[in-house]
């Protein structure tokens, strides 16, 4: 993923049109998904405690994971999109992998 594509035309499409059934929204959505683990799961509190030691595993709770709303609204999305052969259509994949 290139950052700065993102930030000068993926981000501010989907600012400004909200999020469509386009590439650009599905893209979006799972790098903020990313992002949102990324930061729960350094920052955020441990999910559980065992003897008083807290877990290794931050952020959310064992069944609501940081991102999974972001996660699964892409999902909703990836049918619409996924129908061509195109390098969005890999940036796709590999993220949602």
């Amino acid at each position: 993923m290139d950052r700065q594509h993102f930030m000068l035309n993926t981000l501010p499409k989907v600012q400004s049109d909200g999020f469509q059934s386009d590439n650009d929204s599905v893209i979006a959505l799972l790098i903020l998904a990313l992002g949102e683990l990324a930061i729960e799961g350094t920052y955020g509190e441990p999910i559980s405690s065992a003897a008083g030691r807290p877990s290794g595993v931050r952020g959310g709770t064992s069944t609501n994971p940081p991102g999974l709303a972001l996660f699964t609204e892409a999902r909703k999305r990836i049918g619409f999109v996924l129908t061509g052969c195109e390098l969005e259509d890999v940036q796709v994949f590999s993220l949602i992998a």
